[in-house]
């Protein structure tokens, strides 16, 4: 389907490269902060940096791909100058992550409130509409922008993340307890 060189961050090491690679694609490198993650193709590279200093040349990636990793970044704006300058003339980024809730503040800042205390690593879900600008400010162009649901299965989610009492109390009732958008949300 096509042909590139691209870097992946965050998720993207693992099933997303997987599938790029078997779409045509050159997996060069793989950055994650994680220690311990296998290397999945004799074409895959591994590297460890922060994604808002990638150590690459201007201009040397056809694509970079962020997969649910973008709300751990303590400088969002940076990471996305980042991607923008690693990326050839009329190269992709390819980003999925988490979204907070657009036109409702209290909703937005309760659900960054349940992430936050079941990720201690969580910064912040950016609003689809705060998505879109950060991207265009950075440069981008958004030629597609789709939200999916996702439905959660609440001790799944809990447990990749270990959550112990009285976290694990605390999260069941701020998601009982929650009303409006952010329940909607949930």
């Amino acid at each position: 389907l096509f042909s590139a060189c691209m870097i992946g961050l965050g998720r993207a090491v693992g099933e997303t490269m997987i599938v790029l690679m078997a779409a045509g694609g050159t997996a060069v490198m793989n950055m994650n902060i994680f220690s311990g993650f296998r290397t999945l193709s004799a074409n895959i590279a591994t590297e460890l940096m922060p994604a808002e200093d990638l150590a690459l040349g201007e201009g040397t990636m056809d694509g970079v791909v962020c997969r649910l990793a973008a709300h751990h970044f303590h400088d969002l704006p940076k990471f996305l100058r980042e991607v923008y300058r690693v990326l050839v003339p009329g190269g992709w980024f390819l980003l999925v992550d988490t979204c907070g809730i657009d036109d409702d503040a209290m909703a937005d800042s309760g659900l960054d409130a349940i992430e936050r205390l079941r990720d201690p690593s969580h910064v912040r879900n950016l609003t689809p509409n705060t998505w879109r600008t950060v991207l265009e400010t950075n440069g981008f162009e958004v030629e597609k922008f789709e939200m999916l649901a996702h439905e959660y299965v609440v001790k799944g989610w809990m447990d990749r993340m270990r959550v112990e009492e009285p976290q694990r109390s605390q999260l069941c009732e701020m998601m009982e307890s929650s009303e409006g958008a952010l329940r909607e949300y949930l």
